[in-house]
């Protein structure tokens, strides 16, 4: 039996006495002689302990404001020792001395939690919000996008009529409120806003060869407007900020930084589920519409065979891999279709062109 010297506080007044202590582990408990006081036991199960280096400090449950303070490292390790052994010791102590591999086992852990919420938990709730947002905020935002497009670029008022035109012909499978825009630009891109608005820029019309590439173009897009595709991609790229922000508390320096560049990467590999979802769409609606779905393939097929030195606007945002080739070509496999010459659309994509 060790006796150590303490500071004893009786939770009546701020007076500090000494105290002389002991572990007894006949009756599982500490044992307490206070100068000038009754002796006391305090019983391991009503304690709580906290250690610091050679400090250790110990409370009483069941009366509160009563405590003990040693400074003696040696106290410290015995009363572990009996704490564990007879298995008082709380979660917190036993991480707190668990040693280095259990330490760093859990900080890998949690950081696994974090990254695997971030990556696949916190998108898929996300995306399931976008029902909670009105239609009607697909329109404003798309407004605005659509008019700090036109006001930077040369629309092309007479191929923008002649589109328009081309794409009434069309059912885009009950999708009402598409717009069609031509931009002059060498650029070979096109891109859906969320209110409708599809922009086409003038560079990719003069890659196709026949109307069937149009509408494959035109499908697919549409396609991107009726998933609401660019409001889930919003909603997921927002809560990402918004996760980062919570779990670091701090969205100002590098960790904007960081957000940006990891919501940059995230949003690139949510666009290619997107961009499929879009491609099987589109298929459906050329077959729907009796025009060859094959010129979906040879829209892609050219586009990626006419660049030499860097990826057109097109190819970048919807990226055009052989994987994404063959999933197209075994989706037209897998279905039975028609296919009827369309003078119509063929005489307006001639004036398109």
């Amino acid at each position: 039996m060790s006796y150590f010297n303490a500071g004893y506080y009786d939770g009546e007044s701020s007076r500090k006495y000494s105290a002389r202590i002991f572990i007894d582990n006949i009756n599982n408990g500490i044992n307490i002689e206070p100068e000038g006081a009754r002796n006391e036991i305090w019983l391991l199960h009503e304690i709580t302990v906290d250690h610091a280096g050679n400090y250790t400090e110990i409370k009483h449950r069941l009366q509160p404001g009563k405590s003990i303070q040693v400074e003696d490292l040696e106290f410290g390790i015995q009363l572990r020792k009996v704490l564990n052994a007879k298995n008082y010791s709380g979660w917190y102590h036993k991480l707190i001395y668990a040693g280095t591999v259990v330490h760093v086992f859990l900080a890998v852990s949690i950081l696994g939690l974090i990254a695997a919420t971030y990556w696949w938990v916190l998108p898929e709730v996300a995306e399931k919000a976008t029902v909670l947002l009105p239609e009607s905020y697909d329109k404003n935002i798309g407004n605005n996008m659509y008019e700090n497009v036109v006001r930077y670029e040369k629309v092309n008022e007479p191929k923008t009529q002649l589109i328009s035109q081309f794409a009434d012909q069309i059912n885009f499978n009950g999708q009402q409120n598409l717009r069609f825009t031509v931009v002059d630009s060498k650029e070979v891109n096109a891109f859906a806003l969320p209110d409708g608005n599809i922009i086409v820029y003038s560079g990719i019309l003069k890659s196709m060869d026949n109307y069937s590439e149009l509408v494959a173009l035109m499908s697919h897009e549409s396609a991107h407007v009726s998933n609401r595709h660019s409001i889930k991609l919003l909603c997921r790229n927002l809560s990402g900020y918004l996760f980062l922000s919570v779990v670091m508390s701090d969205v100002n320096g590098i960790m904007a930084v960081i957000a940006d560049n990891a919501n940059t990467l995230r949003s690139l590999s949510y666009s290619r589920s997107f961009e499929e979802e879009a491609d099987r769409q589109g298929v459906e609606v050329m077959i729907k519409n009796k025009v060859d779905p094959h010129g979906m393939i040879s829209l892609f097929e050219k586009l990626k065979e006419n660049h030499k030195e860097s990826l057109p606007g097109f190819i970048s945002t919807h990226p055009l891999t052989d994987e994404r080739i063959n999933y197209i070509n075994k989706e037209i496999s897998s279905k039975s279709f028609s296919v009827f010459k369309n003078e119509k659309l063929e005489e307006i994509f001639n004036l398109i062109n």
